[in-house]
């Protein structure tokens, strides 16, 4: 089994191969403003953590070489695998200049690129910080500082010139990725000089990023009561806002990431539709993630494969069926990723399932409503709400379960909940008659497990 998915990559040569959420449109959308509009520019594709962005731009930088081949130049930058130095622009500058002379034997550009290299080794000087802010160190002295200043200035003066004649016949494009895992205070410094420095005619920086954390960010460093919204807008010309995921792709998406995540052909057996629909409820939740997503999967892989190892096909009167323990097991797991608070409360206390259920559909927060007029989602949320509601009714022995229905009248309407509250009971008084003790601890045990070390393998 994996401990992470594979890496994303785009190939010029094919650049949507891999487009599991249908992007490709707004990709192509995307492309076409930037390369009608005026550069300089400063552009921010905007989107939760784990949402796809660096997927997204990956495309984008991929589609661009792809149709324009020669006549622009692409260069990616992953600011979290390639900050070597420590200095956000010595790291952005030696990569630029680096791609623009890369397998180009047109003597020119050639020599500018060697040209743009030199000068880039030296422009890590502290000097420069201080420089895009317009101020000198004030740890220096003062001639220190002013010397310094001015051979900075020089410096970034001479980069400009360079780059400017080095983009003039072939603009520039540069994709930078992966600034949401960077310490916040190199994330905001290379927001800022890359703004500075690369304000250049005919060159474009695209930054993927989370704008909601960029200004967390700013808080932690400047205290709360800065205005961080403010601040950014100094820097960011425009802002394109990430597209969710297609509902109709999830199911594609997930079963890719089973195989990515190497579930065996037993457990691949057990992804019907509503198991899917069930672990599908994670990327149509406000706030969770692609990266949530593949949390879920791996969790899921590791249990629905004790399923498999210890239940089969029932062999005693009232035992639970296959179908009934996958479903069950489901949806522990998918109340430990969307609702933890709520998953320990009912491993520690399980006498209620519907105070979790409740949970779950709270989860799902102001887009509630709109996302349960996909059929999907209501029988995701059936399935998860009947086994929830018999396990957290297994404790009141010889009663029926009874629910308060207004806590679920949002999701269902009135036949439905009725077909609900039916099953369940019929389940739960199941479960007691079986005799057994539900392999709650084992699930619970395997659960924990997994979602520490799959949060721990994606820092």
């Amino acid at each position: 089994m994996r401990w992470r998915p594979p890496d994303f990559a785009a190939d010029a040569r094919n650049p949507f191969q891999h487009d599991r959420l249908d992007r490709t449109a707004e990709v192509t959308e995307f492309c076409e403003e930037l390369t009608q509009a005026d550069l300089p520019l400063l552009v921010a594709v905007d989107g939760e953590w784990g949402s796809g962005k660096s997927a997204f731009v990956q495309m984008c930088a991929a589609h661009l070489t792809r149709t324009f081949r020669t006549s622009v130049a692409v260069v990616q930058f992953n600011a979290w695998r390639q900050s070597y130095t420590a200095e956000p622009l010595l790291d952005l500058t030696s990569c630029i200049t680096h791609e623009l002379s890369r397998g180009d034997r047109r003597t020119r550009l050639r020599i500018w690129g060697r040209k743009l290299r030199r000068t880039s080794r030296l422009l890590g000087d502290g000097a420069v910080a201080a420089l895009s802010r317009g101020v000198v160190d004030p740890r220096s002295s003062s001639e220190d500082s002013t010397n310094a200043w001015k051979r900075a200035h020089k410096r970034i003066d001479k980069f400009q010139q360079l780059l400017a004649r080095a983009a003039e016949h072939r603009p520039v494009y540069v994709f930078v990725d992966e600034l949401d895992r960077c310490h916040p205070e190199y994330a905001m410094r290379l927001l800022e000089q890359a703004r500075f420095v690369f304000d250049v005619p005919h060159v474009c920086i695209i930054l993927a990023v989370n704008r909601g954390a960029l200004e967390q960010s700013l808080s932690s460093i400047y205290g709360d009561e800065y205005d961080a919204e403010r601040y950014l807008r100094r820097f960011i010309d425009y802002s394109h806002q990430l597209a969710g995921a297609h509902h109709h792709r999830v199911t594609e998406l997930l079963q890719q990431r089973f195989r990515d995540a190497g579930c065996p052909a037993e457990v691949m057996e057990l992804l019907t539709e509503p198991v899917l629909n069930m672990v599908s409820l994670v990327a149509r939740t406000p706030k969770r993630s692609i990266r949530d997503l593949d949390v879920a999967v791996r969790v899921a892989t590791r249990v629905l494969s004790d399923v498999t190892e210890h239940h089969q096909a029932p062999t005693k009167e009232h035992e639970p069926t296959i179908e009934e323990w996958r479903e069950f097991a489901m949806a522990l797991v998918m109340l430990r990723v969307m609702h933890p608070q709520a998953y320990n409360e009912l491993c520690l206390f399980p006498t209620s399932g519907e105070t979790a259920c409740a949970a779950l559909h709270e989860s799902l927060g102001r887009e509630y409503q709109h996302r349960l007029a996909d059929p999907s989602v209501t029988a995701a949320l059936f399935h998860l709400s009947v086994s929830l509601l018999a396990f957290g009714s297994r404790a009141r022995e010889g009663t029926k379960p009874r629910y308060e229905e207004r806590r679920f009248a949002a999701a269902f309407d009135e036949s439905q909940l009725g077909q609900l509250l039916a099953a369940a009971r019929r389940r739960h008084m199941r479960y007691l008659e079986y005799g057994e003790l539900l392999p709650i601890n084992r699930w619970v045990t395997i659960i924990d497990r997994e979602m520490t070390t799959a949060t721990d393998s994606n820092h």
